[in-house]
């Protein structure tokens, strides 16, 4: 059977944000960050936050993934749900993110303030979404513009 290569990946957990009037929003521990570096699935300047399960199938590790997660890490496939394209709402302007990376090339907590104006987190249903406009830059080294 061969290996699958899926666009969207799960790449971190225990998200939270600062709020631009400093109050701190925390998702469930449920919730995994769902990101398409490729831009073939969802806008890779968009990033999803929502409930995800695990599963036992490898996929395939393609080159960005590997510089995200690291040479030896065993890729699995996710089970997402499915994304809404309409009825989101605004929830907050955020100024910066918090969350624990996954893989073994930089695992652990990070943070990253978002630079220049606050960014746009909304929700529908149980699934957020992070608007981070166009020319954003997240890549294996997080979220490095805005």
């Amino acid at each position: 059977m061969s290996e699958l290569e899926p666009t969207i990946r799960v790449e971190s957990t225990r998200v939270k944000f600062e709020t631009s009037d400093g109050k701190i929003i925390s998702l469930p521990a449920s919730h995994g960050t769902f990101h398409d570096p490729s831009g073939k699935e969802i806008a890779k300047c968009t990033v999803y936050f929502g409930p995800w399960k695990r599963t036992s199938r490898r996929v395939q590790m393609n080159q960005s993934n590997r510089r995200y997660f690291g040479t030896d890490y065993q890729g699995k496939l996710a089970i997402l749900p499915d994304i809404p394209r309409e009825g989101w709402e605004q929830v907050a302007k955020v100024v910066k993110i918090f969350y624990v990376r996954r893989g073994t090339r930089a695992p652990g907590g990070f943070h990253h303030p978002f630079k220049g104006k606050p960014l746009t987190l909304s929700k529908n249903g149980s699934l957020y979404k992070l608007s981070c406009g166009s020319g954003c830059l997240i890549d294996d080294r997080g979220y490095v513009w805005p």
